[in-house]
Parts: C-alpha cells; structure tokens; sequence
C-alpha cells in the first residue's frame, strides 16, 4: 500500500481520486488510519474523502455492476487461470554483455557527453570534470521500495536542474578544508550534511560529491543512512570514472521534517575494474584500496520550519474548533431534547393521576363489597336463630 501512495504522490499526483476499501474487517481499522498518515499533510483534509469504504450492497455506487465480479455483488464472471498471468508476464532479458562490450559502450556515451557539454553554458564544472545524473528531481521513487542500484555515469545527460545549481556551483567550489581527500578519492562535505530548502522542492535536500582521483582505475560507491524511509539517495550506489565526478543528492522526506537530528550518513568508496554494483559488499571486504567516510547533519540556517509550540497551536485550535462545531450541533439540537423532556414529563403526570383514580376507585369497590359481606354475614346468622 505504501508502495501505491508513494509511486502516485511522486510520480501521478493527481492520477488517483478515491480508493475504495471493499467489505474491510475490523480487525484492520488500525491498519487504515497508519495508511492515511501517510498521505501528505496538504491532503490531510481530503483523507476521509479519499479512503471510502464499502460493502456488497454500496460498491454499485461507484462502480458498475459490469466492472465487478459476482462474489462483490456485479456481473463480470471472469475468473484467474495460469494462462491469464501468462500473458502478463515480461519476455526473458536479453544475456547479459560482455566487460569488453560494456567498455567499448561506456566510452562511446562518455564521448557523446563530453561533445554536448558547451550548450548548457556552465563552465564553473569544467575544471573538475562533472557528470550528473540523468533523472530529475521531480521524479524520485520512495526510499523504503525495493530497487536496483544505479550503474554509475553510464548513460547521463550533463544537465542540472536549475534549482540545483547554485547548491553544486557551492560544493564543486568549496575550499579544500571542507573536502575529505585520500591518494585516490575526494569527498565533499567533509563530515556534514546541511540540508537546505530549494525553490520548486518539496523536500530538503544537500548534496555529496565524490571525485575519482585516479587516472586510469574506476572506483565504485555505495551510500547508507540509518534511516532509509525517511532519506532518499540518487544514485545510492554507482561507478566513477577516473578523473570524473559524481553528484549524490540526499532529500529528507517532507513528512520527516522534524526528525533528523540523530541521523548519520555513511560513504563507503574503493578502487575497482568491476561493474558489478550487486556483489559491492563482496567486494568491499577484500578491497585493497577502499575508505569510509561518515557524516551526520543539520538543517541549513535558511530553513525556518514549525516549532512544536506552533504545530501545538494549531492542534488546540484545530481542537477548539471542532469542539465549537459540536456545540453548535448540541445547541441545534436543544430544542429538541427539551421538546422530548417535557413530553415525558408530562406523560408521567397522567399517568400518576390516572394510577391514583384507580386507586381510589379500587378502595371505594372494597368497602362497598366488604359492607355487603357483613350485611350477609349478620343476615345468615339471623335465620339460624
């Protein structure tokens, strides 16, 4: 579920407009309300609006009894067979190329590159040499999926998205006291990352640039974090070729904007001919040449967000504000009740007085039959004599 709202909120915003949770059990009301915290806080108003839940009898409502099987009440009797996910299935991948093959691309897209650099006009890279990553960062798939690793500076496009480049103009120009430097890799920042709040971002984010100091052996990396739903990396692990650099962007999701500050970063870099990304950790262990860097961070002194004094403000008078509408119910509602109240009063009254008439009547009738039982009584022994 959390895969559906993430891939819609990142990559389709407007694509879904209602999910509809067909005959859900009990059991599983908790479940819906940690799904609906996940949706963003702009939309925390339309959330019951989007999650809807029905049954058999009230799905007809929003889809036709044509689109819906016969056991959730339509038409449609199709049923799943083997031959049905057949067809769904993807045609086997192609074999995998050769090292030698894979060389022979990688220098013809890296010279492509290095011909179509001069049309974006931005010479401050040229002196250390820059590729940068091909996705925008509009779209970003959420951390805590299930994805391949990025294969390094294969098939990028040297373009940078212009909110991006004043904070890579920063890095790329940083003084050599804030880059971390061994004989064949340079990493920047040193040992902190301040994440900033960029024009056309929704999330904060800070960069790391890690430059091959090498001139003739690739060096391969992988980015961790502690915390992988909150953080996401591009690329989190790639290839850098000798003599190039590669910009890793770190974004802290939105709705974790309040709980970075115990979160460290670690940076694990070495000198390798492979391209194999999967067997890194294989690799890393037996590395001759290889180095950790570790880093935590801070928000940048630009960023002004909520204080729990604010976001506690807002929550009393979210709480006064529902309390006044239920007031207002109560007060619509008053008259009613007092209406109610008075005619139950007033039933009561009747129904005393009717009870205290049957009393009465009740004793009268017992006096008269217990003077007739006397007068006979006194008759009967009257005759006896």
């Amino acid at each position: 579920m959390k895969f559906i709202i993430h891939s819609n909120k990142y990559y389709y915003p407007n694509a879904i407009e209602s999910i509809l949770i067909f005959e859900n059990p009990a059991i599983l009301n908790a479940s819906w309300k940690v799904i609906g915290s996940w949706l963003e806080s702009s939309a925390a108003s339309q959330r019951h609006g989007l999650l809807t839940f029905v049954t058999k009898l009230s799905v007809t409502h929003y889809v036709s009894k044509s689109h819906l099987l016969e056991h959730q009440g339509g038409t449609d009797t199709f049923k799943f067979t083997m031959d049905e996910l057949a067809k769904c299935l993807p045609p086997p991948p192609p074999p995998k190329p050769s090292p030698k093959l894979l060389q022979q691309q990688r220098n013809s897209i890296d010279d492509t590159v290095n011909n179509n650099v001069s049309e974006f006009d931005f010479s401050s890279f040229h002196k250390r040499n820059v590729k940068f990553d091909e996705e925008s960062s509009v779209k970003r798939a959420p951390s805590l999926l299930s994805r391949r690793s990025s294969r390094g500076p294969t098939n990028r496009k040297s373009h940078i998205p212009p909110s991006l480049r004043p904070l890579i103009e920063t890095r790329v120009n940083a003084p050599n006291d804030d880059w971390s430097s061994n004989d064949f890799v340079s990493i920047t920042p040193r040992d902190e990352l301040r994440l900033e709040k960029l024009d056309g971002e929704n999330d904060l984010l800070d960069v790391v640039l890690v430059k091959n100091q090498s001139s003739d052996t690739p060096i391969m990396f992988k980015f961790k974090t502690t915390s992988p739903e909150k953080f996401r990396v591009r690329p989190s692990s790639g290839i850098v070729q000798p003599g190039t650099t590669e910009i890793i962007k770190v974004y802290l999701q939105y709705e974790y904007r309040h709980s970075w500050s115990k979160e460290k970063f670690l940076l694990l870099t070495m000198e390798s001919s492979s391209t194999d990304i999967d067997s890194f950790s294989d690799q890393f262990k037996t590395a001759v040449k290889k180095a950790e860097f570790k880093f935590k961070c801070r928000l940048s002194d630009s960023v002004k967000l909520d204080q729990p004094e604010e976001r506690r403000s807002s929550f009393l008078l979210q709480q006064q504000q529902q309390q006044k509408v239920e007031q207002r119910g109560i007060n619509i509602n008053m008259p009613i009740i007092i209406l109610f109240l008075f005619l139950l009063l007033l039933f009561q009254f009747f129904y005393i007085i009717q009870v205290r008439s049957d009393n009465s009547i009740l004793r009268e009738t017992l006096i008269t039959l217990s003077s007739q039982l006397k007068e006979n009584s006194v008759e009967a022994v009257k005759n006896e004599l």
